[in-house]
């Protein structure tokens, strides 16, 4: 019974694992990038990486509205079943913004978990 019970919890272990590392992330991000077309929300130039657990994406243009609103130099989006991460580095805002922002930020760190929303 008790190795039963251990079988299975092995066996969902491996699946979750699985599910995680082998999980559409490219698929995903051009879903995302799909979605904020609605808002005049343009990403290009970047190029996207796969690195099993993670996404990594680097170069990006960000334009709203045709506008060139940021840069962003690299980015690591990490999707786990309970916990979500993003990690941007060394993003450029456009010079418009100047008056009220710094237009360099260093490091921009997001995270989600179920448990502690």
């Amino acid at each position: 019974m008790v190795k039963r019970f251990l079988r299975f919890f092995a066996y969902l272990a491996f699946f979750v694992v699985a599910l995680i590392f082998f999980a559409p992330k490219l698929g995903m991000y051009y879903f995302l990038e799909n979605e904020l077309k609605a808002y005049d929300v343009i990403i290009s130039g970047e190029t996207l990486k796969d690195e099993g657990v993670s996404l990594n994406i680097k170069d990006g243009q960000i334009f709203v509205k045709s506008i060139e609103s940021a840069s962003i130099k690299e980015c690591d989006v990490t999707l786990l079943l309970f916990y979500n991460a993003i990690n941007a580095r060394d993003i450029t805002l456009s010079q418009s913004a100047k008056s009220f922002i710094p237009l360099k930020v260093q490091e921009l760190k997001l995270s989600y978990t179920v448990f502690n929303p």
